[in-house]
């Protein structure tokens, strides 16, 4: 459930707010974190009755439960009798459209590979967590910042939806005309559907950044319509005479009228186009190299896995409000390592990058690398997520830029704002999340009372950086 807007007010800070952007449903505009100057967007909702407030719920709850490099994260959100104000990371760079009015013509394939690989890995990290997205397109696609090579971030989760292993049949008619599937256009038989029509949508996006239009269109929508789902797709000499075999194929098996046809995201990630055209996995920073170039990553791996459960907690908090651009170099190792696009690490992923960056007789122990991804692994699901990623390798920063930081998490586990976290504070901030074991164990730098104090709380956060820093300077 999200917070009351007084919490806001505790938080955040509208001093020079911009306006990023205003609609029907309401406007998005800056914010500061107070105590830092770090920035983010925050999306005000206007509600209007008890139904559409539970769906704005429910909508948070579907997107902050994703945590992939190219989806915008949510950070928080809070309500009062009238709005919900929902605090995002913040894109500067504009949507593809706003890029695609500047290439009427289409892009290159090597930046249209690459954009479509992050995007693919995103939906496939979604689909393998039970999201379909049901409106993805140009529009949903924010760049990070105005920079040519900026992260693309998949927005707006208005219409997704939570589905379960083998029963993902849908039948609500939802998305944008432009990237709909055929199984969703008839309109005069029951409409069933699953998590294809997202590929479908991928493929359509593919086609318009390549080409510059759209592949099915007519004014008229119910021409439209029969157009997607009877016409075959079409490649013109004028738009696509330059552009290769391997991109039209990608689009035509996404753009298959069958679902049962079309490219899984997996698949898209693999396909032939991929492989040959994208940036992603080309540069020489590979996964082999992504650790062995980057030694204070390591050596803050491996203190994490020693470090008590409260700074694993706090850091891990930090890692999630912390804006991406200060992550930049840990998000492009987390992205080497992920060299199937899921989103996140196995044990073999991990493995293969640690292996060549540890010393030789320590490399020879797999239980050593196994009993890191174990710690490292906060939530106990055989993957590492990014943001586990980020919290056990932002110590390689060093503790200076940690320190600004260390109030934020220490604010939002003090749930009742006395200066101390207490034990019932970490219950009630991480309500189902934590053991009796787990709690147990970061309560060991309690005082007398049971409370631990801010500077206790920042001794436990910052005190192994300074070790990580100290292992890796030229006089070590």
């Amino acid at each position: 459930m999200s917070d009351t807007v007084d919490g806001f007010r505790e938080k955040y800070a509208l001093k020079q707010s911009r306006l990023l952007g205003s609609g029907a449903s309401g406007q998005v505009c800056t914010v500061r974190r107070r105590g830092t100057e770090d920035e983010y967007a925050m999306k005000i909702i206007d509600v209007e009755n008890d139904r559409h407030r539970l769906q704005l719920r429910n909508e948070l709850h579907t997107h902050k439960m994703l945590d992939h490099p190219n989806i915008c994260r949510i950070v928080e959100s809070f309500e009062d009798n009238k709005r919900i104000y929902i605090i995002m990371e913040l894109c500067t760079g504009g949507s593809i459209v706003d890029k695609m009015e500047q290439r009427p013509g289409g892009m290159d394939e090597a930046s249209a590979a690459t954009l479509v690989e992050k995007i693919c890995s995103a939906v496939l990290y979604c689909h393998q967590h039970g999201i379909v997205h049901r409106d993805i397109k140009l529009d949903n696609i924010m760049y990070e910042d105005g920079r040519m090579d900026a992260e693309p971030k998949l927005i707006d989760f208005g219409f997704a939806i939570a589905v379960h292993p083998g029963k993902e049949t849908m039948t609500s008619k939802l998305g944008t005309p432009s990237y709909m599937a055929p199984e969703l256009t008839y309109e005069d038989q029951p409409l069933t559907y699953d998590s294809s029509v997202d590929m479908w949508a991928l493929g359509a996006v593919t086609y318009m950044l390549l080409s510059g239009e759209k592949p099915f269109n007519h004014p008229n929508r119910k021409e439209k319509q029969r157009m997607v789902r009877e016409d075959p797709l079409q490649f013109p000499a004028r738009k696509w005479h330059n552009v290769s075999p391997e991109a039209k194929s990608f689009c035509m098996k996404l753009m298959q009228k069958q679902p049962k046809h079309r490219m899984c995201a997996s698949q898209a990630i693999s396909h032939p186009w991929i492989r040959q055209h994208s940036r992603r996995h080309s540069d020489p920073e590979h996964a082999a190299w992504a650790l062995q170039s980057n030694e204070s990553i390591v050596r803050s791996l491996e203190a994490y896995a020693e470090s008590e459960k409260l700074r694993q907690l706090a850091l891990e908090l930090i890692a999630f409000t912390t804006p991406p651009k200060r992550v930049e170099d840990l998000r492009r190792v987390f992205q080497s390592i992920d060299t199937d696009d899921s989103g996140t690490i196995d044990l073999q992923e991990f493995k293969d990058a640690m292996k060549p960056a540890l010393p030789i007789p320590t490399r020879m122990k797999s239980e050593h690398i196994e009993r890191i991804f174990d710690h490292v692994d906060l939530g106990n699901t055989g993957e590492i997520d990014y943001t586990e990623f980020l919290a056990a390798t932002l110590s390689s920063h060093g503790p200076e830029e940690l320190r600004t930081s260390v109030g934020t998490a220490f604010n939002m586990l003090d749930t009742t704002a006395d200066g101390y976290i207490t034990r019932d504070d970490l219950e009630t901030a991480l309500t189902g999340k934590l053991s009796q074991s787990d709690l147990d164990s970061m309560m060991t730098r309690a005082d007398a009372k049971g409370r631990v104090s801010s500077s206790a709380f920042q001794d436990v956060v910052l005190g192994p950086c300074t070790d990580v820093r100290r292992e890796n300077s030229p006089s070590a």
